[in-house]
């Protein structure tokens, strides 16, 4: 039994929010990833939740503690509970997955796309920190989030940071959608070094990305027409 199995339909709570008890007959999953400062209890998005509810897909916000950065076991704590909730509604392993997040979770939501064991075929990212090389000298607090994510990790930190850093895996990003909004006056994750580099290496590589650039918007929060696209561009895929 993998460490991970000892999560069950039973106690999914304690790991993670989800709409279990309002969905019905869902044909999907999405997932929302947090961002770096954010509790990792309580603050799962509501609206989120409903309009998952309403597009009859099931909802996701893993507690992935403040300072994860989409390691190892928050990759595979996420699989096994999109394991117990494809199980719960009697979904096979081909079910569609669509992975998003804001600024840590939104580097976080495009990781997913390239370490989990499931079928996703669509990310929405949101102000995502894309280089890690470039966001660790932000703030002084970040190297210690960088090395508590992956401190138990094999290979040098040069290694360990580009194989984790989405502007370094753009070749063997998955062939899939991917939406990238960024607001343009976004003073914590640097738009310059982080998804415009991104969005343009993708472009290189022939990657089909969106990127929706918005004028007047800080880090996160989306103006509500931003917003209505960002969830447009998650539902219609489904």
């Amino acid at each position: 039994m993998s460490f991970q199995e000892h999560i069950t339909i039973d106690n999914i709570a304690f790991y993670a929010a989800t709409n279990l008890d309002t969905c019905e007959s869902p044909k999907g999953l999405v997932t929302q990833f947090h961002g770096l400062y954010d509790s990792c209890f309580g603050l799962q998005d509501p609206d989120f939740a409903k309009r998952c509810d309403e597009h009859n897909m099931l909802y996701l916000y893993p507690y992935g503690g403040q300072w994860n950065w989409m390691n190892t076991a928050l990759v595979r704590t996420t699989d096994r509970c999109i394991d117990i909730l494809f199980e719960k509604f009697g979904l096979d392993e081909k079910t569609p997955v669509i992975s998003t997040g804001h600024s840590m979770g939104g580097y976080g939501a495009l990781m997913f796309t390239l370490n989990s064991v499931h079928n996703v075929i669509a990310c929405a990212a949101n102000c995502p920190v894309c280089d890690l090389y470039a966001f660790s000298s932000s703030e002084e607090v970040i190297p210690r989030t960088i090395v508590h994510a992956f401190g138990g990790y094999d290979g040098s930190y040069d290694e360990i940071m580009k194989n984790c850093s989405p502007v370094y895996r753009v070749k063997d990003m998955p062939d899939i959608p991917y939406y990238i909004v960024h607001g343009m006056e976004d003073a914590t994750v640097d738009k310059k070094h982080n998804s415009d580099v991104f969005v343009s290496e993708m472009k290189k590589f022939g990657k089909n990305v969106l990127y929706d650039e918005v004028r007047d918007m800080g880090h996160v929060a989306m103006p509500g027409v931003n917003l209505e696209k960002y969830f447009e561009f998650i539902f219609k895929h489904i």
